[in-house]
């Protein structure tokens, strides 16, 4: 019997291993299939201080200088020394970003074995539901964006933090890393703060620990003051962001966008609106954690080895109240803010491992053994207050629950939680599909605006810049020749008008590259061009698509990026590709975008990574303007 138990763990514990990976294995995929390395939006806040950094004038200032809420002091020593060696490549902080992520997962992994314990499978099994919501692609906006490496900070110091408190390591070693760590954790996001308020009861869970470490706890305020101070001197409130009164005077929609912010994780994809499917889940998790804590209430003595589950569900709830109190203002809407859900996916993992304790591993302590509970408790008179008072609990004599035993509330448990576990998936999988379906947007706009940032010394095509570089256009005018100049912007900008001088291609291979189809002439005076575009080499559709007329010595003017990856599904039937089915491109021509006269208007595939165009085939449409 013992043979085939055993047989059974060693068939089954390499499947649920792979499992327990494969959210990880599958998101770094989809980052390296989506990714674009262009600067965005905040992006350029860090091209001020890249030729500082060349130059050798960076200051401490300027490292610790406010940006919007946030001092981002340790992640900016991140993004420069990457760009000293990638030539600021913004994919490599999106790996950082993926790496932090990864860090989180493995402390979560190992807080599930050391307060849940149970057999390996059980523990990896556990681990691939985390995982699904760690990794999941609802988090798209800070996957794909460098900058945002800072919404990883936080969790990861908090996380490792919690790990720390539950190692065996002395008690002024886990002080010193964790008073460490709330330095780097302040002082990369602004909610980085929270940190200092959900790690102080793990490492000090009890009246006893304070007063027998009074003087720890002390320097430990006293420190969060002093980090405070320095945070708030010369803090100014950005002028774009609402009023906390807001907030205040209207407590509906608080409340509203307190529990959107909250369901957010799995309420994209659904068959309700956005708004009212996030709210609806953010509420029932607010009820299921409820009902744990009215459990605890009966059962305090969990509450100890189980105070890191609480800490972190912890954050991700005053991290919603925070961000409803500051962003409300701007509407319910943008609480279901992808960006948002790094924050509040860590209630659902939370949570999912306080009930699968309380149904399931029954909060066994890694199977009960002494050698467990010391990493959980700080002491061996600790270890032995928990055996004694938890005993009633644990061996069911203490009345009511028959805890763990198969009793009734066993098998009631096992079958709430399969039927949580399989809403869970449910509304997973709807978001995943339509996550991913973002990040293929994502991509697709990214590389439009490389190509109208690469070409802005040709013409400058604000709307394009303004909504996929960034809306402060003069900014971007103005770094984006620096950061060339040092060599930061790969290719670097095109310095000519003529698409002949970057042709990838000789013009009898132009017909693999895609196809002008039409012009038509609108009512108002302007031009739509229509057509199709592909890189074979890339095996992919055109980066950006781009337009040129010709002028009097016969050369191709490039004077327009059209918007792409329209679904042509004729062409991947056509080519065998469904790789290909976005290759459909779309431009609108306006009249004072052209000289007047007669003109030839050409359309050329464009690859962002080689700067290199390659024109399509098809007809050069004449255009006579007055």
């Amino acid at each position: 019997m013992l043979k085939r138990i055993q047989q059974y763990r060693e068939v089954w514990l390499p499947v649920v291993f792979c499992l327990a990976i494969f959210p990880a294995c599958l998101l770094g995929f989809l980052i390296v299939k989506y990714s674009v390395n262009v600067p965005f939006q905040d992006q350029w806040a860090i091209a001020r201080l890249l030729p500082k950094w060349v130059e050798g004038t960076l200051s401490f200032s300027d490292l610790i200088a406010q940006h919007n809420e946030s001092r981002k002091f340790f992640p900016r020593l991140i993004f420069l020394t990457l760009a000293q060696f990638t030539h600021w490549d913004s994919r490599y902080e999106m790996l950082v970003s993926f790496l932090l992520a990864c860090l989180v997962a493995v402390n979560i992994y190992r807080l599930n074995r050391l307060t849940i314990g149970g057999s390996a499978v059980q523990g990896l099994l556990l681990a691939a539901i985390a995982n699904l919501i760690i990794f999941s692609p609802v988090q798209w906006d800070n996957w794909l964006w460098g900058i945002q490496v800072v919404v990883f900070m936080p969790i990861a110091c908090i996380t490792t933090a919690i790990s720390v408190c539950y190692s065996q390591l002395k008690l002024n070693t886990k002080f010193g890393i964790c008073l460490g760590l709330a330095i780097v954790s302040m002082y990369s996001y602004a909610n980085g703060i929270l940190y200092w308020l959900v790690v102080f009861p793990v490492l000090f869970p009890t009246w006893r620990d304070w007063l027998a470490h009074r003087r720890l706890v002390v320097v430990w305020w006293i420190g969060f003051a002093i980090a405070c101070a320095i945070y708030f001197y010369n803090y100014q409130k950005p002028a774009q962001t609402p009023s906390f009164a807001y907030a205040l005077t209207h407590p509906i929609a608080a409340v509203h966008y307190f529990l959107a912010f909250l369901g957010n994780p799995l309420g994209y994809g659904g068959v309700l609106p956005l708004v009212l499917q996030s709210s609806i889940v953010g509420l029932l998790l607010l009820l299921l954690a409820g009902g744990i804590c009215l459990y605890f209430t009966k059962h305090p003595k969990l509450i100890y080895p189980n105070r890191g589950w609480l800490s972190l569900g912890a954050y991700s709830l005053l991290s919603a109240s925070i961000t409803t109190l500051g962003r409300v203002g701007f509407g319910i809407e943008q609480a279901t803010s992808s960006r948002y859900t790094t924050f509040s996916l860590y209630f659902l993992v939370a949570l999912i491992h306080l009930g699968w304790g309380a149904g399931v591993g029954g909060w066994r302590l890694g199977g009960g053994s002494r050698r467990s509970l010391a990493f959980v408790c700080q002491s061996p008179h600790q270890t032995q207050e928990f055996l004694t008072n938890a005993k009633p609990l644990l061996d069911g004599s203490g009345g009511g629950w028959e805890w763990g035993r198969l009793g009734d509330w066993r098998r009631f448990s096992k079958v709430a939680i399969s039927a949580g576990i399989s809403i869970l998936l449910l509304l997973h999988s709807q978001t995943f599909i339509y996550s991913v379906q973002m990040m293929g947007y994502t991509r697709t706009s990214r590389l439009q605006g490389k190509a109208c940032l690469l070409l802005i010394n040709n013409f400058v095509q604000e709307d394009c810049l303004r909504e996929k570089v960034s809306p402060r256009l003069s900014v971007v005018q103005e770094r984006v020749h620096q950061i060339d100049k040092y060599g930061f912007l790969k290719p670097p900008l095109l310095t000519t008008k003529v698409a002949e001088d970057i042709s990838g291609d000789s013009s009898e291979n132009a017909n693999k590259y895609g196809y002008f189809d039409s012009l038509h002439r609108n009512s108002d005076g302007s031009y739509t061009a229509i057509g199709w575009a592909i890189l074979p080499q890339k095996r992919s559709p055109a980066d950006a698509l781009i337009l040129t007329y010709t002028d009097a010595n016969n050369k191709s003017i490039m004077f327009a990026v059209a918007d792409n990856q329209f679904p042509r599904d004729d062409i991947a039937k056509a080519y065998g590709n469904s790789d290909y089915r976005n290759s459909g491109w779309l431009g609108k021509i306006a009249k004072d975008k052209l000289p007047t006269g007669k003109v030839q208007i050409s359309a050329w595939a464009f690859d962002t990574d080689t700067g290199k165009a390659f024109r399509l085939s098809g007809d050069q449409y004449a255009i006579r303007l007055p």
